[in-house]
Parts: structure tokens; sequence; C-alpha cells
């Protein structure tokens, strides 16, 4: 009964759409359980001094483009007009909007937007190891997901600084994507995946500057990928 049950799950995971969400069920278990208590925390001191700026912009009709136009003339409480990020600054706005000060719902994108990260490094993996068995590539995309989302490394933008998901945690998505998509470039040869690998490389640097780093990330990709394309390519 137990090896019909394995070999009729098996049949259904070659289902592109039922392992896919598969895997994204098995991280959000991992993810929302291991921080479950972010959602008994509270909003800390940054958090504050950014609701000083965009409460008040709520209640103005233009307040979300003021909000995003502050990211290039003042950036408003942003670090005294360092930081050009209008996609992580027009997120908080529409937090702000929507949720207030209401934590839990902050704790969830947090953690929903977490989630996608492990499985973006599940695939990632996956591509870096394109050419292995699919039992290899699985095993090791598995286990990488799961480091990544039990690291202390990431564990900061997931707890103490969950309000700014929109600029911690998602600006790792868009880095991820654009990696990812760079990656599949190579292994099919197709232009598209060069165009949306600079549409997120953009979106990157627009939710946090530290991405920057993609400009470092990439000519390396391509050098270990020995690969020279066409200028006609790109």
């Amino acid at each position: 009964m137990t090896k019909k049950l394995l070999k009729r799950y098996t049949k259904l995971l070659k289902n592109k759409y039922i392992f896919h969400g598969s895997i994204f069920f098995f991280f959000s278990i991992v993810v929302f359980f291991f921080y479950r208590d972010l959602f008994f925390s509270y909003f800390e001191s940054d958090e504050w001094f950014h609701f000083t700026y965009y409460l008040p912009l709520t209640k103005e009709p233009l307040g979300l483009l003021t909000a995003i136009k502050s990211t290039f003339i003042d950036s408003g409480p942003l670090s005294g007009g360092q930081h050009v990020i209008p996609i992580a600054s027009a997120i908080f706005f529409l937090n702000t909007y929507f949720f207030g000060l209401n934590f839990a719902p902050y704790a969830f994108m947090s953690l929903l937007v977490h989630t996608v990260n492990c499985c973006l490094v599940f695939w990632l993996v996956r591509v870096l190891l394109q050419h292995k068995k699919e039992l290899i590539k699985n095993t090791y995309a598995f286990f990488a997901g799961i480091f990544f989302a039990l690291s202390p490394t990431p564990m900061h933008a997931v707890t103490g600084a969950a309000p700014f998901y929109g600029q911690n945690t998602l600006s790792v998505t868009f880095f991820l994507l654009c990696i990812i998509l760079f990656k599949k470039a190579f292994a099919l040869k197709e232009k598209k995946f060069i165009y949306l690998s600079i549409i997120f490389l953009f979106c990157a640097l627009f939710t946090k500057e530290t991405t920057a780093f993609l400009f470092l990330v990439l000519p390396i990709i391509v050098m270990l990928e020995k690969i020279f394309f066409l200028v006609s390519f790109f």
C-alpha cells in the first residue's frame, strides 16, 4: 500500500505545477513554523521613525507619488537623501495605508516573501546543477533551501526588521530572480531571459542599493560559463 502511494506521488511530482506547489507548501510550513513568534512582536524604533513620515502621507491624495518622489529629491526620513529606493518606499507607503499600526500583516508579508526566497534558492541550485541527475539536483536544492530558511544571515530581515520586508527580503527576491534568469539565458540561449534579468536587476537596485553587488556577480557568471555571446544576442 505504501509503495503504491509512493509511486502515485512520484508520478504526481512529474507535473511541474504540482511539483512547484509542493516545494512552496513545504517551505511555507518550515518558515511559518520556525518564525511563528514573529506575530507576537511589534514595531521597533526605525519603524516608528518612518511612520512619522508615511502616516501623514496616507491622508494626502497624492501620498504615494510623494513617497516615491521623495526618494529622488530629498528621501524624506531616509538618511538625508542617500537612498534612492522608490519600490521599497512605495511598498512601505501602501503597507502603512492598508495595515496602519497593525503588526500582524507586516509579519505575514515578511515571512511570505522569505518563503518565496527559499523557493528561489531551491530553483537557483537546480539551475546551477542543470547537468546533474534529478535526484542529485533536488537533494542539493532541498537542503540549500532549508539552510537559507533557517540561516541566521537573513534572520534579521525576517524578524527584527519585518515591516521593512519591501526593502530587505524583497530585494533578495529580485536579486535571486536576476541570477536565475541570467543563468537560464546561458542554458537555453534565449534573449528574453536576458531582458527579464535586466528588469529584475533594476528592480533590485530600486529596492535596496546593496544589490549593486549584481554588477560584480553577473560578469563572474559569464566568466565561469566560458561562453561569450555575440553582441546581437544581447
